[in-house]
């Protein structure tokens, strides 16, 4: 199965379509190689034409044999073998997220799903994509079957009265972020009273807690 997809940042190569090697179509469409758990691969300069590594980073700044990625169910681990730079990944989903791989460290785990990683070279930066978009979620299934389920501590019930009278209370908010202002009791009551449920509304009710 594979669960882990890396987009390499050189040139397209429509004849390679082997088990584990980068696969590309004619057209421009970039490489990829596709990884499955416990899938090992490395990336750097590597010997000349990058023969050795699979995923080749053409810069004199960056080493041999620089790193390697290994894909680990739904996500990644990142392994820096250089002595002196760090390396940063990107989430590119994110608002300027990032995490640092430092010098020397190995199986460094990556949570995105969407990452690029870069390294510092000569000719400034360079880098390559690694996407993990098989994430596993609990969706619907229940965490568990130990007794009652947890009651949430800030529920909110839209049918209920005290629902309605806080979107009646942050409307012109909602309507318009730059209006600052807030609604009276009293505008609050008028606003209500069309409801079939709020005909008996008062000001009180909307006062209290």
């Amino acid at each position: 199965m594979e669960t882990i997809i890396v987009q390499l940042p050189d040139a397209t190569d429509p004849q390679d379509h082997l088990p584990g090697r980068p696969s590309g179509d004619r057209g421009g469409k970039p490489r990829l190689l596709h990884l499955g758990p416990g899938d090992i691969v490395s990336f750097g300069r590597g010997q000349p034409g990058g023969t050795d590594v699979a995923i080749p980073l053409d810069d004199p700044g960056i080493s041999r044999h620089a790193g390697q990625l290994e894909a680990a169910g739904d996500y990644w681990r990142l392994s820096n073998f250089s002595r002196s730079v760090s390396y940063v990944v990107e989430n590119l989903e994110g608002a300027g997220e990032y995490l640092t791989v430092a010098p020397g460290r190995l199986g460094a785990p990556v949570p995105f799903e969407f990452s690029r990683v870069v390294l510092p070279a000569l000719g400034g930066t360079a880098s390559f994509k690694v996407f993990a978009p098989q994430h596993a979620y609990l969706g619907d299934r229940p965490a568990d079957d130990l007794g009652e389920q947890t009651v949430h501590p800030f529920a909110l019930d839209p049918t209920a009265k005290y629902f309605l009278v806080l979107v009646a209370l942050c409307e012109p908010r909602l309507r318009d972020p730059s209006d600052s202002t807030l609604p009276g009791v009293g505008e609050i009551v008028e606003r209500l009273r069309p409801l079939e449920s709020c005909r008996d509304l008062t000001r009180s009710a909307v006062m209290c807690p």
